[in-house]
Protein backbone atom coordinates (compact mmCIF):
# COMPACT_ATOMS: atom_id res chain seq x y z
CA UNK A 1 0.00 0.00 0.00
CA UNK A 2 1.06 3.61 -0.38
CA UNK A 3 1.53 5.12 3.10
CA UNK A 4 -0.23 8.41 2.37
CA UNK A 5 -3.04 6.82 0.35
CA UNK A 6 -4.09 3.66 2.18
CA UNK A 7 -2.32 4.05 5.55
CA UNK A 8 -4.19 6.27 8.00
CA UNK A 9 -3.79 7.38 11.60
CA UNK A 10 -7.11 8.69 12.91
CA UNK A 11 -8.44 9.99 16.23
CA UNK A 12 -12.10 10.20 17.20
CA UNK A 13 -12.90 13.85 18.02
CA UNK A 14 -15.94 16.03 18.54
CA UNK A 15 -17.69 16.72 15.25
CA UNK A 16 -16.56 20.22 14.21
CA UNK A 17 -19.99 20.67 12.55
CA UNK A 18 -21.06 21.95 15.96
CA UNK A 19 -18.41 24.68 16.29
CA UNK A 20 -17.08 25.57 12.87
CA UNK A 21 -15.73 29.01 12.24
CA UNK A 22 -17.55 29.96 9.05
CA UNK A 23 -16.44 33.00 7.07
CA UNK A 24 -19.23 35.54 6.83
CA UNK A 25 -21.27 34.06 9.69
CA UNK A 26 -19.04 34.20 12.77
CA UNK A 27 -18.65 37.50 14.61
CA UNK A 28 -15.11 37.97 15.88
CA UNK A 29 -15.77 40.88 18.22
CA UNK A 30 -19.33 40.12 19.29
CA UNK A 31 -21.07 37.67 21.59
CA UNK A 32 -21.61 35.05 18.86
CA UNK A 33 -18.03 33.93 18.38
CA UNK A 34 -19.09 30.78 16.57
CA UNK A 35 -21.62 30.50 13.78
CA UNK A 36 -25.22 29.80 14.77
CA UNK A 37 -26.60 26.26 14.53
CA UNK A 38 -27.78 24.79 12.29
CA UNK A 39 -25.17 25.79 9.73
CA UNK A 40 -25.97 26.00 6.04
CA UNK A 41 -25.46 22.61 4.41
CA UNK A 42 -22.27 21.95 2.50
CA UNK A 43 -24.33 21.58 -0.66
CA UNK A 44 -25.07 25.31 -0.43
CA UNK A 45 -21.40 26.09 -0.96
CA UNK A 46 -20.42 27.07 2.59
CA UNK A 47 -16.64 27.39 2.86
CA UNK A 48 -15.43 25.79 6.09
CA UNK A 49 -11.84 25.99 7.34
CA UNK A 50 -9.94 22.80 8.24
CA UNK A 51 -12.62 20.50 6.87
CA UNK A 52 -11.67 17.87 4.27
CA UNK A 53 -14.19 15.57 2.62
CA UNK A 54 -11.65 13.77 0.44
CA UNK A 55 -11.76 10.62 2.55
CA UNK A 56 -15.57 10.42 2.41
CA UNK A 57 -17.87 9.00 5.09
CA UNK A 58 -16.66 6.51 7.68
CA UNK A 59 -17.88 3.17 6.34
CA UNK A 60 -16.14 0.91 8.86
CA UNK A 61 -18.41 -1.32 10.93
CA UNK A 62 -18.62 -2.20 14.61
CA UNK A 63 -16.23 -0.31 16.88
CA UNK A 64 -14.96 1.44 13.73
CA UNK A 65 -17.96 3.74 13.63
CA UNK A 66 -17.51 7.12 15.26
CA UNK A 67 -20.07 7.55 18.03
CA UNK A 68 -22.85 10.15 17.64
CA UNK A 69 -21.49 13.70 17.71
CA UNK A 70 -17.95 12.56 16.81
CA UNK A 71 -15.94 11.97 13.63
CA UNK A 72 -12.62 10.29 12.84
CA UNK A 73 -10.03 13.01 12.24
CA UNK A 74 -7.01 12.13 10.15
CA UNK A 75 -3.69 12.88 11.90
CA UNK A 76 -1.40 11.17 9.43
CA UNK A 77 1.62 13.45 9.01
CA UNK A 78 4.36 13.96 6.48
CA UNK A 79 6.33 11.44 8.53
CA UNK A 80 4.95 8.72 10.81
CA UNK A 81 6.78 6.26 13.07
CA UNK A 82 4.66 3.73 14.94
CA UNK A 83 5.43 0.84 17.29
CA UNK A 84 2.59 -1.53 18.22
CA UNK A 85 2.69 -4.38 20.76
CA UNK A 86 -0.32 -6.67 21.28
CA UNK A 87 -1.02 -10.18 22.48
CA UNK A 88 -0.86 -12.68 25.30
CA UNK A 89 1.94 -13.73 27.64
CA UNK A 90 3.37 -16.70 25.78
CA UNK A 91 5.48 -17.78 28.77
CA UNK A 92 2.58 -17.93 31.21
CA UNK A 93 2.31 -21.70 30.97
CA UNK A 94 -1.12 -23.19 31.49
CA UNK A 95 -2.91 -19.88 31.03
CA UNK A 96 -1.44 -17.30 28.69
CA UNK A 97 -3.02 -14.20 30.16
CA UNK A 98 -3.89 -11.26 27.88
CA UNK A 99 -1.50 -8.32 28.09
CA UNK A 100 -2.37 -4.69 27.58
CA UNK A 101 -1.74 -3.76 23.96
CA UNK A 102 0.11 -0.50 23.39
CA UNK A 103 0.98 1.85 20.56
CA UNK A 104 3.62 4.57 20.40
CA UNK A 105 3.33 6.99 17.51
CA UNK A 106 5.36 9.99 16.35
CA UNK A 107 3.86 12.39 13.81
CA UNK A 108 6.12 14.98 12.19
CA UNK A 109 3.88 17.72 10.82
CA UNK A 110 3.52 21.45 11.56
CA UNK A 111 -0.27 21.02 11.80
CA UNK A 112 -0.17 18.96 15.00
CA UNK A 113 0.74 20.10 18.49
CA UNK A 114 -0.43 18.58 21.77
CA UNK A 115 -1.28 22.06 23.10
CA UNK A 116 -2.73 23.58 19.95
CA UNK A 117 -5.52 21.13 19.09
CA UNK A 118 -8.50 21.45 21.46
CA UNK A 119 -10.17 18.28 20.18
CA UNK A 120 -7.38 15.72 20.65
CA UNK A 121 -6.79 14.61 24.22
CA UNK A 122 -6.32 11.72 26.63
CA UNK A 123 -9.18 9.22 26.34
CA UNK A 124 -9.90 9.80 22.65
CA UNK A 125 -10.21 6.66 20.55
CA UNK A 126 -7.35 6.20 18.08
CA UNK A 127 -6.78 3.78 15.25
CA UNK A 128 -4.17 2.85 12.66
CA UNK A 129 -6.03 1.83 9.54
CA UNK A 130 -4.83 0.02 6.43
CA UNK A 131 -7.69 0.46 3.98
CA UNK A 132 -10.85 -0.67 5.78
CA UNK A 133 -9.06 -2.76 8.42
CA UNK A 134 -7.02 -2.06 11.53
CA UNK A 135 -3.55 -2.76 12.84
CA UNK A 136 -4.44 -1.12 16.16
CA UNK A 137 -7.53 0.29 17.85
CA UNK A 138 -7.46 1.80 21.34
CA UNK A 139 -7.56 4.95 23.47
CA UNK A 140 -5.02 7.78 23.81
CA UNK A 141 -3.17 7.70 27.15
CA UNK A 142 -0.50 10.39 26.56
CA UNK A 143 0.22 13.33 24.27
CA UNK A 144 3.50 15.24 24.05
CA UNK A 145 5.17 17.57 21.56
CA UNK A 146 8.85 18.04 20.83
CA UNK A 147 10.24 20.84 18.65
CA UNK A 148 13.14 20.36 16.27
CA UNK A 149 15.82 23.05 15.83
CA UNK A 150 13.86 24.40 12.86
CA UNK A 151 10.69 24.63 14.97
CA UNK A 152 8.90 21.68 13.36
CA UNK A 153 6.75 19.98 16.01
CA UNK A 154 6.87 16.21 16.46
CA UNK A 155 3.77 15.01 18.31
CA UNK A 156 4.15 11.79 20.31
CA UNK A 157 1.04 9.76 21.08
CA UNK A 158 0.76 6.74 23.32
CA UNK A 159 -2.35 4.57 23.41
CA UNK A 160 -3.60 1.32 24.96
CA UNK A 161 -6.26 -1.22 24.05
CA UNK A 162 -9.29 -2.64 25.89
CA UNK A 163 -7.22 -4.69 28.36
CA UNK A 164 -6.12 -1.48 30.09
CA UNK A 165 -9.77 -0.46 30.41
CA UNK A 166 -10.69 -3.79 32.04
CA UNK A 167 -7.98 -3.17 34.62
CA UNK A 168 -9.63 0.10 35.69
CA UNK A 169 -13.09 -1.32 36.49
CA UNK A 170 -13.95 -2.88 39.87
CA UNK A 171 -16.38 -5.82 39.95
CA UNK A 172 -18.37 -6.90 42.98
CA UNK A 173 -18.24 -10.58 44.08
CA UNK A 174 -19.86 -12.86 41.54
CA UNK A 175 -22.36 -15.70 42.10
CA UNK A 176 -21.79 -19.23 40.83
CA UNK A 177 -22.02 -19.14 37.03
CA UNK A 178 -20.53 -20.54 33.85
CA UNK A 179 -17.19 -19.51 32.38
CA UNK A 180 -18.94 -17.70 29.52
CA UNK A 181 -21.26 -15.84 31.92
CA UNK A 182 -18.28 -14.60 33.95
CA UNK A 183 -16.39 -13.40 30.86
CA UNK A 184 -19.60 -11.75 29.66
CA UNK A 185 -20.05 -9.91 32.96
CA UNK A 186 -16.49 -8.53 32.94
CA UNK A 187 -16.56 -7.40 29.32
CA UNK A 188 -20.06 -5.96 29.66
CA UNK A 189 -18.81 -3.79 32.53
CA UNK A 190 -15.93 -2.62 30.30
CA UNK A 191 -18.27 -2.07 27.32
CA UNK A 192 -16.16 -4.42 25.21
CA UNK A 193 -17.51 -6.64 22.46
CA UNK A 194 -16.63 -10.30 22.97
CA UNK A 195 -16.59 -13.63 21.16
CA UNK A 196 -16.88 -16.65 23.49
CA UNK A 197 -16.74 -20.03 21.80
CA UNK A 198 -18.83 -21.95 24.36
CA UNK A 199 -20.29 -21.94 27.86
CA UNK A 200 -17.26 -23.68 29.42
CA UNK A 201 -17.14 -25.10 32.94
CA UNK A 202 -19.31 -24.15 35.92
CA UNK A 203 -17.46 -21.76 38.24
CA UNK A 204 -17.98 -21.26 41.96
CA UNK A 205 -18.86 -17.88 43.47
CA UNK A 206 -16.14 -15.34 44.26
CA UNK A 207 -15.76 -13.86 47.73
CA UNK A 208 -14.23 -10.42 47.17
CA UNK A 209 -14.23 -7.51 44.71
CA UNK A 210 -11.68 -7.58 41.91
CA UNK A 211 -11.00 -5.70 38.71
CA UNK A 212 -12.73 -6.82 35.53
CA UNK A 213 -9.33 -7.95 34.22
CA UNK A 214 -8.69 -10.02 37.36
CA UNK A 215 -12.13 -11.58 36.93
CA UNK A 216 -11.32 -12.51 33.32
CA UNK A 217 -7.97 -14.00 34.35
CA UNK A 218 -9.48 -16.02 37.21
CA UNK A 219 -12.16 -17.40 34.87
CA UNK A 220 -9.44 -18.18 32.32
CA UNK A 221 -7.35 -19.96 34.98
CA UNK A 222 -10.31 -22.18 35.84
CA UNK A 223 -11.00 -22.99 32.20
CA UNK A 224 -7.27 -23.31 31.30
CA UNK A 225 -8.02 -21.50 28.06
CA UNK A 226 -6.80 -18.70 25.82
CA UNK A 227 -8.18 -15.14 26.01
CA UNK A 228 -7.00 -12.19 23.92
CA UNK A 229 -8.06 -8.85 22.42
CA UNK A 230 -7.97 -8.54 18.64
CA UNK A 231 -7.08 -5.54 16.48
CA UNK A 232 -10.76 -4.45 16.50
CA UNK A 233 -10.45 -4.11 20.32
CA UNK A 234 -12.81 -7.05 20.86
CA UNK A 235 -12.17 -9.88 23.32
CA UNK A 236 -12.00 -13.56 22.33
CA UNK A 237 -12.30 -16.40 24.86
CA UNK A 238 -11.79 -20.06 23.96
CA UNK A 239 -12.84 -23.16 25.86
CA UNK A 240 -10.34 -25.59 27.38
CA UNK A 241 -8.53 -27.71 24.82
CA UNK A 242 -10.08 -26.01 21.80
CA UNK A 243 -8.34 -27.27 18.68
CA UNK A 244 -6.42 -25.08 16.25
CA UNK A 245 -8.26 -24.19 13.06
CA UNK A 246 -7.10 -24.14 9.46
CA UNK A 247 -3.89 -22.09 9.06
CA UNK A 248 -4.61 -18.60 7.81
CA UNK A 249 -1.09 -17.97 6.50
CA UNK A 250 2.00 -20.11 5.88
CA UNK A 251 5.34 -18.61 6.90
CA UNK A 252 8.36 -20.04 5.10
CA UNK A 253 11.95 -19.37 4.06
CA UNK A 254 10.89 -20.33 0.51
CA UNK A 255 9.24 -17.74 -1.72
CA UNK A 256 6.68 -20.12 -3.19
CA UNK A 257 2.97 -19.71 -3.85
CA UNK A 258 1.33 -17.52 -1.22
CA UNK A 259 3.94 -18.12 1.48
CA UNK A 260 4.92 -15.20 3.70
CA UNK A 261 8.70 -14.92 3.48
CA UNK A 262 10.50 -15.11 6.85
CA UNK A 263 13.31 -12.57 7.23
CA UNK A 264 14.45 -13.82 10.66
CA UNK A 265 13.45 -16.51 13.14
CA UNK A 266 14.19 -17.58 16.71
CA UNK A 267 14.18 -21.20 17.82
CA UNK A 268 13.47 -22.42 21.32
CA UNK A 269 14.18 -25.52 23.37
CA UNK A 270 14.05 -24.82 27.09
CA UNK A 271 12.13 -25.50 30.29
CA UNK A 272 10.50 -22.08 30.59
CA UNK A 273 7.06 -23.49 29.79
CA UNK A 274 7.50 -26.86 31.47
CA UNK A 275 5.07 -27.55 34.34
CA UNK A 276 5.40 -30.71 36.41
CA UNK A 277 4.35 -29.45 39.84
CA UNK A 278 0.95 -27.77 39.99
CA UNK A 279 -0.53 -25.92 42.98
CA UNK A 280 -4.24 -25.22 42.65
CA UNK A 281 -5.79 -22.63 44.98
CA UNK A 282 -9.44 -23.51 44.55
CA UNK A 283 -12.27 -21.29 45.76
CA UNK A 284 -15.06 -23.52 47.09
CA UNK A 285 -17.71 -23.76 49.79
CA UNK A 286 -16.72 -25.83 52.83
CA UNK A 287 -19.42 -26.36 55.50
CA UNK A 288 -21.33 -23.40 54.13
CA UNK A 289 -18.33 -21.05 54.08
CA UNK A 290 -16.68 -19.83 50.89
CA UNK A 291 -12.93 -20.30 51.23
CA UNK A 292 -9.76 -21.15 49.33
CA UNK A 293 -8.55 -24.75 49.51
CA UNK A 294 -5.10 -25.73 48.22
CA UNK A 295 -4.37 -28.88 46.18
CA UNK A 296 -1.05 -30.07 44.73
CA UNK A 297 -0.35 -32.39 41.80
CA UNK A 298 2.92 -33.63 40.32
CA UNK A 299 4.30 -35.42 37.27
CA UNK A 300 7.23 -37.30 38.82
CA UNK A 301 8.70 -38.49 35.51
CA UNK A 302 8.96 -34.95 34.19
CA UNK A 303 10.31 -33.64 37.50
CA UNK A 304 13.08 -36.25 37.61
CA UNK A 305 14.18 -35.34 34.06
CA UNK A 306 13.81 -31.55 33.99
CA UNK A 307 13.83 -30.77 37.68
CA UNK A 308 10.82 -29.42 39.54
CA UNK A 309 9.05 -26.76 37.48
CA UNK A 310 6.26 -25.17 39.51
CA UNK A 311 3.09 -23.38 38.48
CA UNK A 312 0.38 -21.97 40.75
CA UNK A 313 -3.16 -21.19 39.59
CA UNK A 314 -6.29 -19.86 41.26
CA UNK A 315 -9.49 -21.60 40.24
CA UNK A 316 -13.17 -21.70 41.17
CA UNK A 317 -14.08 -25.28 40.27
CA UNK A 318 -15.88 -28.21 41.81
CA UNK A 319 -13.12 -30.27 43.52
CA UNK A 320 -14.08 -33.28 41.40
CA UNK A 321 -12.85 -31.34 38.34
CA UNK A 322 -9.33 -30.77 39.61
CA UNK A 323 -7.76 -34.13 38.72
CA UNK A 324 -8.85 -33.74 35.11
CA UNK A 325 -7.48 -30.19 35.26
CA UNK A 326 -4.03 -31.35 36.37
CA UNK A 327 -3.99 -34.13 33.75
CA UNK A 328 -4.73 -31.58 31.04
CA UNK A 329 -1.91 -29.32 32.26
CA UNK A 330 0.66 -32.12 32.37
CA UNK A 331 -0.31 -33.40 28.90
CA UNK A 332 0.32 -29.92 27.55
CA UNK A 333 3.36 -28.80 29.52
CA UNK A 334 5.22 -31.67 31.21
CA UNK A 335 7.65 -32.01 28.28
CA UNK A 336 9.96 -29.35 26.83
CA UNK A 337 9.27 -28.66 23.16
CA UNK A 338 11.66 -27.89 20.32
CA UNK A 339 10.01 -25.20 18.23
CA UNK A 340 10.36 -22.03 16.22
CA UNK A 341 9.16 -19.47 18.72
CA UNK A 342 9.40 -16.09 16.98
CA UNK A 343 9.32 -14.87 13.37
CA UNK A 344 10.03 -11.60 11.59
CA UNK A 345 8.73 -10.64 8.15
CA UNK A 346 8.17 -7.62 5.91
CA UNK A 347 4.50 -6.68 5.95
CA UNK A 348 4.81 -4.01 3.25
CA UNK A 349 7.54 -2.07 1.43
CA UNK A 350 5.09 0.77 0.59
CA UNK A 351 5.86 0.32 -3.12
CA UNK A 352 2.43 -0.66 -4.39
CA UNK A 353 -1.11 0.73 -4.04
CA UNK A 354 -2.46 -2.70 -3.00
CA UNK A 355 -2.83 -3.70 0.66
CA UNK A 356 -1.15 -7.05 1.45
CA UNK A 357 -3.40 -9.66 3.06
CA UNK A 358 -0.80 -10.21 5.77
CA UNK A 359 -1.68 -6.82 7.30
CA UNK A 360 -4.84 -8.60 8.55
CA UNK A 361 -2.90 -11.15 10.65
CA UNK A 362 -4.15 -11.06 14.23
CA UNK A 363 -3.44 -12.40 17.70
CA UNK A 364 -5.11 -15.81 18.10
CA UNK A 365 -4.89 -16.68 14.39
CA UNK A 366 -3.77 -20.18 13.39
CA UNK A 367 -0.68 -20.17 11.16
CA UNK A 368 1.65 -22.73 9.60
CA UNK A 369 5.44 -22.52 9.82
CA UNK A 370 7.33 -24.33 7.04
CA UNK A 371 11.14 -24.10 7.01
CA UNK A 372 13.36 -26.14 4.66
CA UNK A 373 17.12 -26.18 4.01
CA UNK A 374 17.86 -23.09 6.07
CA UNK A 375 21.35 -21.88 5.00
CA UNK A 376 24.19 -21.99 7.56
CA UNK A 377 21.96 -23.77 10.08
CA UNK A 378 21.58 -27.24 11.55
CA UNK A 379 17.80 -26.81 11.78
CA UNK A 380 16.13 -29.81 10.14
CA UNK A 381 13.11 -29.43 7.88
CA UNK A 382 10.39 -28.06 10.14
CA UNK A 383 6.62 -27.83 9.82
CA UNK A 384 4.16 -26.96 12.57
CA UNK A 385 0.76 -25.37 13.10
CA UNK A 386 0.67 -22.74 15.84
CA UNK A 387 -1.42 -19.97 17.37
CA UNK A 388 -0.19 -16.36 17.19
CA UNK A 389 0.54 -15.14 20.73
CA UNK A 390 2.03 -11.67 20.23
CA UNK A 391 2.32 -9.22 17.34
CA UNK A 392 4.82 -6.37 17.20
CA UNK A 393 4.64 -3.83 14.36
CA UNK A 394 7.36 -1.30 13.50
CA UNK A 395 6.15 1.17 10.88
CA UNK A 396 8.11 4.03 9.29
CA UNK A 397 8.21 5.84 5.95
CA UNK A 398 10.15 3.07 4.21
CA UNK A 399 8.55 -0.18 5.33
CA UNK A 400 6.27 -2.02 7.73
CA UNK A 401 8.05 -4.78 9.67
CA UNK A 402 6.28 -7.29 11.90
CA UNK A 403 7.43 -9.80 14.50
CA UNK A 404 5.20 -12.51 15.93
CA UNK A 405 5.59 -15.15 18.62
CA UNK A 406 3.53 -18.34 18.87
CA UNK A 407 2.17 -20.67 21.55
Amino acid sequence: MRPLEEFHVEIEVLDPDENWFVIGLSVLDGPNVLAPSPLPSESEGTFVLDRSLLDGPDLLEGFGYAKPGYIWQEVTGISNDADIQRGIAERQGVTAHPQSGSMSLKIKDPAYDALANPYIGVGNKIRIRAGADFAFLGHVTRLATEYTFSGLPIMSIQASDAIARLNSITMEPRPAETYSDRINAATEAGKINRHISGSGLNLNATDQPMTALELVKSAQDSEASYVWVDRWNELHALERGEALGTPRFTFSNKREGHNVLITALQTSYDTDNVINHLTVNNMETVEGVLQTVQYTYADKTSASYYGVRKQSVTTALDPSELKAYSNFVFRQFATAQRKIKRLEFVTDEFNSPSIPDITHLDVGDTIAIDVEDLPHSAIPDYYSIERVATISHTINEQRWMTQISVV
